[in-house]
């Protein structure tokens, strides 16, 4: 009962390549991605698993070496977008 306690949760965590890529418009794809390809790093490329900070979003990407997907998608705490939301001015 002492070991049962004390299981780490990353016995419960899923791969990364055994998660869904992420369901994001052609729009935001095409974006995420050109950024991605510009701006990546050589640690990065190296990386499996990897995120990046674009926009108001933090993006973590499944890297296999020849295929980037996009796993997860957070906003940034503390950022708010004051004048566009999904290119649509606010009220």
């Amino acid at each position: 009962s002492r070991i049962r306690g004390k299981i780490g949760l990353q016995f419960f965590a899923k791969r990364a390549s055994s998660r869904k890529p992420l369901k994001i418009s052609s729009r935001e794809y095409t974006h995420v991605m050109h950024e991605v390809a510009t701006c990546i790093t050589e640690k990065q490329k190296a990386s499996p698993i990897f995120s990046k900070n674009i926009g108001w979003y933090t993006y973590m990407f499944d890297n296999t070496g020849d295929d980037l997907r996009i796993i997860d998608k957070r906003k940034i705490p503390g950022t708010t977008d004051i004048l566009y939301e999904r290119g649509k001015k606010r009220r």
